[in-house]
């Protein structure tokens, strides 16, 4: 007789306590299976299903040694005590998303405790393997163990909010995506904590002093990423935010901290990582603390390091760096103007790539609003469509020995280097325009609003507008949606050429959701264009562009030489410039649509992709534009 069928519980239960029956030999302890729908309740039998005995329904049971499994693609819900048949609601483990994926959400009111039974190990594992694994425990919650371990596939994750608990009696080692909401989440680990590289510890602050820390009472290793978002908090020069405490030691720190989600901050300041000690116990925090800056001019390329705070800050070396090589400009260099004394400072060679300079012997200090000039060394450089000119960073150290990631301020208008949707919030009114000093051909685009933002009654197309060959993709242009093809050639965009679109855009109710996509000759898959709000000059028609001007500010003269010379130096470039030299916008320039003004490699490439593209593209019309603007 199998030890399951011995369960008629409470007879059977006492004649094992008196020692009248002997327990069947066991390797291992039993699992119960959810079979519940989605939210389904965890106390409910009929939710669960015995890995021996699919006519068993029981609420798992530590006192049968009994470990919960959720692993088909549902999550079970408890929002009141556990409860079964002998344990008071206790079980010999929890398991979510071992294989697949399931997960478990706890609300207030809800507590559940995993204990070590028989052999059962009381566990919780959050993903493991291939599976998914989501825990949730909101208002005040409460889940125990005696170990935790989130894994699984890179979607496993824990979220833990309001006056939630999770506590474990042994070690927690978390390597996917933790969030801590607020600052009165309760999580402790009696063993060590561990944070691997592939782990997230998105930190939700809504308080402007305090977060609830991912505590351990042991030792604290510390890798991975960590988020920080902010919700009704304003982040202020000097505030901190506990993120781990170790009542032991703290090894490692965060590798990379994401600001992708953080508010942002004015220059000079940033977000950073420091470690701290409170009595016995080692921090790891979150601060905002004031760092030098380094200001670009775009235009004139005056590069200098600044001070934007009140205290004196002391630099004994910096690095300026440019992976696009946009330092080949004047440099005057610390050591060129004397500073601190004569051969203070030590240059390194320059290169495009990095401007680099060292006080063996000392430091310098700039004071509150004060600034070292370092001359015109940046040049804007595009070296392909579509690629970010703004690659400057910097860094410097200070006398303490720490190397400090410093901000990075531009000043002058920004070029994107990419197509731009223009959109004017007050007047409703849109363009798209070129970008870049590239001339670009497109076939087709295509402009999105989740919110349903769009006016499609005033939108001026370029159909209306009688554009050759230039038609609307089906279906109707809606509030969510209009599109554009040019079925059979290409338009030829030259820097700062581009269409007024109308008055698509709401100048009340509306969402600033805009997306914006277009087609380049033979490709299915549509480029991401950039979005701008404000007032904005209606761009210059496609058939107007300005041969020879490379830097794409309506006129050819000296600076557009310079950027010749950077980024193309071939001579039917500097033919062209010579020809132009002098001319502006509306100045009778007439340059033809699909005309470029010097063709860089990649632009010829994608000519000759048109080219044989062609015949294909006329046969496959309608089928295109499902795939590209569906």
């Amino acid at each position: 007789m199998k030890c399951f069928e011995l369960r008629t519980r409470f007879l059977s239960t006492v004649l094992l306590l008196l020692g009248l029956l002997a327990p069947c030999p066991m390797a291992r302890g039993f699992d119960n299976f959810w079979i519940g729908p989605d939210l389904g309740n965890w106390n409910t039998g009929a939710n669960w299903e015995h890995q021996d005995d699919p006519n068993l329904h029981e609420v798992p049971d530590v006192f049968f040694d009994e470990e919960a499994v959720i692993d088909n693609g549902a999550t079970a819900l408890l929002n009141a005590p556990a409860m079964n048949a002998m344990s008071n609601g206790d079980v010999g483990g929890v398991r979510l998303g071992s294989t697949m994926s399931g997960g478990l959400r706890i609300q207030s009111g809800g507590v559940l405790r995993s204990l070590a039974g028989a052999t059962e190990t009381g566990a919780i594992t959050v993903g493991a393997g291939s599976g998914t694994g989501t825990l949730t425990i909101l208002g005040n919650g409460m889940l125990s163990g005696t170990s935790l371990s989130l894994a699984g596939a890179s979607a496993s994750s824990i979220s833990l909010s309001d006056t939630a608990s999770l506590s474990v009696t042994g070690t927690a080692n978390l390597q996917r995506t933790t969030t801590i909401s607020g600052q009165s989440v309760n999580f402790n680990a009696t063993g060590n904590l561990t944070l691997g590289n592939s782990s997230i510890l998105v930190a939700d602050i809504r308080s402007g002093t305090t977060h609830s820390a991912l505590k351990t009472d042991a030792t604290a290793n510390v890798n991975g990423t960590v988020k920080p978002m902010f919700t009704g908090v304003t982040p202020a020069l000097g505030s901190k935010w506990t993120l781990i405490d170790a009542a032991t030691a703290i090894n490692g720190s965060f590798s990379n901290l994401d600001l992708s989600m953080a508010a942002a901050l004015p220059a000079g300041q940033t977000y950073q990582i420091v470690s701290e000690t409170a009595g016995a116990r080692q921090l790891l925090r979150l601060t905002v603390a004031e760092i030098l800056t380094l200001q670009v001019d775009r235009v004139s390329g005056a590069v200098s390091i600044a001070n934007l705070g009140a205290q004196s800050k002391s630099i004994d070396g910096y690095s300026i760096l440019s992976s696009l090589g946009s330092l080949t400009g004047a440099w005057n260099s610390l050591d060129d103007q004397n500073i601190g004394g004569a051969n203070a400072w030590v240059e390194a060679a320059p290169t495009p790539t990095d401007l680099n300079e060292l006080n063996p012997q000392g430091s310098s200090a700039l004071a509150g609003s004060a600034s070292f000039n370092l001359g015109t060394p940046y040049v804007k450089t595009f070296p392909e469509f579509g690629t970010d000119p703004d690659d400057i960073s910097f860094e410097y150290t200070t006398p303490d020995g720490r190397t400090i990631q410093g901000s990075v301020a531009y000043t002058g208008a920004k070029t994107h280097n990419n197509f731009v949707l223009n959109v004017d919030p007050t007047t409703g009114q849109v363009a798209f325009r070129n970008d870049s000093p590239f001339s670009v051909q497109i076939d087709g685009y295509a402009i999105y609003s989740d919110s349903g933002s769009l006016v499609p009654a005033t939108w001026n197309s370029l159909e209306d507008q009688n554009v050759a060959d230039w038609e609307q993709a089906p279906p109707v242009p809606t509030a969510t949606a209009v599109a554009e093809l040019k079925a059979d050639d290409a338009t030829a965009f030259q820097g700062q050429t581009g269409f007024s679109l109308g008055a698509l855009f709401k100048t009340v109710g509306a969402t600033q959701d805009l997306r914006f996509e277009f087609l380049m000759p033979g490709e299915e898959v549509p480029s991401i264009g950039t979005v701008v709000y404000g007032p904005f000059t209606a761009p210059v028609n496609p058939s107007e562009g300005l041969d020879g001007d490379y830097n794409m500010d309506g006129r050819v003269d000296a600076a557009d030489y310079v950027v010749w010379r950077k980024n193309d130096g071939s001579p039917a470039g500097y033919n062209t410039w010579r020809q132009n030299f002098g001319r502006t916008l509306g100045a009778g320039s007439g340059s033809a649509i699909g005309a470029a003004a010097v063709p860089e490699p990649a632009t010829i490439g994608l000519l000759v992709l048109a080219a044989f593209t062609l015949a294909a593209k006329r046969g496959n019309r309608r089928g295109r534009r499902a795939m590209a603007f569906g």
